[in-house]
């Protein structure tokens, strides 16, 4: 994989807990969460890789360190894949599912807020993102499917 969990660990796509820790290990929370993004990033990270790169060149991508610096900045943890893969983590994490039915999780202290404006921020700048790289990638190679949401900007009203 070209990303991990540790570019879940700050704004814009923090997953709350994620980077708790005692005694320099994960807690047993921040284990689960690391979990599931790890497996988030196996299922959407090839996704986007072909959306973006095209069959073939998906295929390598990991191998190919042109390829990779474009698409992390290990330095500073950002990656449009990450921001993918947020994207598609807050969307299925917003409910829970229950035996009644898809349900909003309520907490104690807290209210609820809708996750459309983060989720719509976080889309459009791995749109951006996208956009900006895709010269360089057609230069090494890329067949992008122009056809597929990763070049389609959304907004709060779903239009």
């Amino acid at each position: 994989m070209i990303i991990d969990n540790t570019y879940f660990e700050k704004d814009p796509i923090y997953i709350s807990g994620i980077a708790n820790r005692k005694d320099d290990k994960p807690t047993a929370l921040a284990q689960a969460l690391i979990d599931s993004a790890n497996s988030y990033i196996a299922i959407y990270e090839p996704r986007f890789l072909r959306n973006l790169l095209g069959e073939a060149l998906a295929e390598t991508a990991e191998e190919n360190p042109q390829i990779v610096a474009l698409l992390r900045d290990e330095a500073v943890k950002t990656s449009p894949i990450a921001n993918y893969v947020y994207f598609y983590w807050l969307r299925t994490h917003t409910t829970v599912g229950t035996p009644a039915g898809e349900k909003v999780q309520r907490g104690e202290y807290s209210n609820e807020a809708s996750p459309r404006i983060r989720a719509v921020e976080v889309w459009n700048d791995m749109v951006r993102q996208c956009c900006v790289l895709r010269p360089k990638l057609v230069e090494l190679g890329a067949v992008p499917d122009y056809c597929s949401a990763i070049f389609e900007p959304a907004n709060l009203f779903g239009l």
